[in-house]
């Protein structure tokens, strides 16, 4: 196989059965992996740690796996060149479908959003880069103390704060940075009222390895 394409076909699922002349199969891989996002998505799955490496640990091996078989077989026909247009743009939609259609929703489809680390705040539990993924169904009544929240600014409405509880009333609670030592939390801003808290953090993205970690017990 000709550099170009095996760089192409390890690259792009489906591309090496675009090569073999198997357009349907080309298709096929794609699919999967949209159809596994999917799956991880209307069950929620994808908001847990676990769930994530689930979720890329399947695609991969689809990926894997379509290409194992494709490299094993051999070139069925020459592709006209429409078909061939047709099947890279294929391809191409595809594989950026998933992500793209995913994005704008995620926060309705899961009831999660992200939130980036900006400060040290909140170390060593998260450091500045880290990703966090946040439940925004969490019930206000069902909090308790440990976990970690994200609230609006009582002060700067728009802006968001993620701290940790250290108590809890049936009306506000009382939120503390892991970071003691600089972090501006209810030392500062006071008890902060159930309303005001959007979502609970449920997992960390490390900005360093991008490997999940786990922020609920």
């Amino acid at each position: 196989m000709k550099p170009l394409k095996l760089i192409l076909s390890l690259c792009i699922p489906g591309v090496l059965y675009l090569f073999r002349g198997r357009l349907y199969l080309a298709m096929l891989v794609p699919a999967i992996s949209i159809l596994t996002l999917a799956l991880m998505t209307a069950t929620r799955a994808i908001t847990t740690a676990t769930g994530i490496i689930v979720c890329l640990s399947a695609m991969a091996l689809a990926h894997i796996i379509s290409w194992i078989h494709g490299a094993n077989l051999s070139k069925h026909k020459d592709l006209s060149l429409p078909a061939w247009l047709l099947g890279w743009a294929a391809l191409g939609i595809l594989n950026a479908l998933a992500p793209l259609a995913f994005h704008p929703y995620r926060a309705q489809a899961l009831g999660m959003e992200l939130y980036y680390i900006p400060s040290n705040s909140m170390a060593p539990t998260m450091l500045p880069g880290d990703v966090v993924i946040a439940d925004k169904w969490q019930e206000p009544a069902r909090l308790k103390k440990g976990d970690i929240v994200i609230f609006d600014h009582p002060e700067m409405h728009g802006i968001n704060v993620i701290k940790r509880i250290a108590e809890i009333t049936p009306d506000n609670v009382y939120v503390l940075g892991d970071n003691k030592e600089n972090s501006l939390d209810s030392r500062t801003l006071g008890s902060i009222p159930l309303s005001a808290i959007q979502a609970k953090a449920t997992t960390v993205i490390s900005g360093t390895d991008y490997m999940p970690r786990s922020l609920t017990h």
